[in-house]
């Protein structure tokens, strides 16, 4: 049987391969940018030394020459030492963790998603869904959370119920994760076969706290699909526990945060 390519996968396609080779551009024509920056100051360092040798050379006295120089040195380092100091950590940062290139969806801080737009030796640009542009200093950027998306391969979710302490045994745990296999095992497309409950946090009044922790596929494109895949596996979670008597009106309640996500 013949399959055809659709015309909306075909535009999709030709659309992701013309954003990343514009992206390719743009992270070239930034590093270019960046490397010219620090071809400044390593000419700008050589040419204080050829001025200290030339003294040298003309018969100045050494003594001289070296208080001259190292005054003028320090001169610059209360001037621009602090520039000087962030740029060469941005340097670090930028060319030693590469954290992220140009196209890349980041998140910053842990607040909003954003997409790399330009980037420079003191400065980052992003967009935020094309409705904010933030110019954003690197030595700042450098000490704020940041995952990248794009770099992502999987993450995993959590989903908390406090349940009554004396039902929690090891023979209610084993139950409990065997149904949760046969329901992961329904979906292996969105659910990867790795999870585990944990039961170590006891809740007042008589109450344990059960977290499940799965480890699902990570697609940036597809990140509201994982939202409802995370809620799909919290409700049969909870029905499992209901299947294994916990009760909702008297033993089952839901924790202050239900649920949560982490991208690694």
């Amino acid at each position: 049987q013949d399959e055809f390519i659709s015309v909306f996968i075909l535009e999709e396609t030709i659309h992701e391969v013309l954003k990343d080779r514009r992206n390719l551009r743009n992270a070239l024509k930034d590093a270019a940018t960046v490397t010219a920056q620090i071809k400044n100051w390593i000419w700008w360092g050589m040419f204080m030394l050829v001025i200290l040798l030339s003294l040298f050379t003309l018969g100045v006295r050494g003594i001289d020459a070296w208080v001259g120089f190292t005054t003028f040195v320090v001169g610059l380092s209360f001037a621009f030492g602090g520039a000087v100091k962030v740029a060469f950590e941005n340097f670090l940062f930028l060319f030693g963790g590469h954290p992220f290139d140009v196209g890349d969806k980041i998140f910053l801080g842990n607040t909003k998603i954003y997409e790399v737009k330009r980037v420079a030796l003191q400065t980052t640009e992003l967009d935020h869904y094309g409705e904010l542009r933030v110019v954003q200093n690197s030595s700042v950027r450098a000490t704020e959370p940041l995952v990248n998306l794009s770099r992502s391969k999987s993450h995993w979710v959590t989903c908390d119920y406090l349940v009554d302490a004396r039902l929690v045994t090891e023979e209610f745990l084993e139950k409990v994760k065997a149904d949760l296999a046969l329901f992961l095992k329904k979906d292996p497309e969105t659910y990867q076969q790795e999870f585990r409950i944990d039961s170590y946090e006891f809740v007042p009044p008589e109450k344990i706290k059960l977290t499940l922790m799965l480890t699902m596929r990570f697609s940036f494109e597809h990140l509201n699909r994982s939202r409802i895949a995370q809620s799909k596996a919290g409700i049969a979670f909870a029905q499992v526990l209901h299947k294994h008597g916990a009760k909702y009106s008297t033993v089952l309640e839901f924790s202050e945060h239900v649920g949560s996500m982490a991208v690694r």
